[in-house]
């Protein structure tokens, strides 16, 4: 489950909020239960160039006793060309899955070409995660 809102403070600046809560259960390996609550802002340099970061603290609780608190932070660059796009953004989490607690490294970009023909639209998403 997520839910968000925003709010604009000026035509530049950008602030949000986040909740995001989650259950993870495998047969045979202990539940998962999280609830990431996030606070960011968003920010307009020039019209075409846009920056964000949102973090908030991870509450897991896993069905064999372990809990912990971890932290979320989410990074965002974002640049408009006359073609399309091009995105980039860094996440950090460390989260419950099947096995346990495990810390997560995103790092990706998109490319996203949509104006140099009429209809087609191409999106690439190259990944690097730890």
């Amino acid at each position: 489950m997520l839910g968000g809102a925003d709010h604009q403070f000026t035509a530049r600046f950008q602030g949000t909020a986040e909740f995001e809560s989650a259950y993870l259960d495998v047969q045979g390996e202990p539940g998962a239960f999280t609830e990431i609550p996030r606070v960011g802002f968003n920010y307009q340099f020039t019209p075409t160039l846009k920056a964000g970061i949102n973090a908030g603290p991870s509450f897991i609780i896993l069905d064999n006793g372990e809990t912990g608190i971890r932290p979320v932070v989410t990074a965002r660059l974002a640049q408009i060309f006359s073609f399309g796009s091009l995105r980039a953004v860094y996440d950090y989490a460390q989260t419950a899955g099947s096995l346990g607690l495990f810390s997560r490294h995103a790092i990706f970009a998109t490319l996203r070409v949509e104006r140099l023909v009429r209809n087609p639209v191409f999106e690439g998403n190259p990944r690097f995660t730890i």
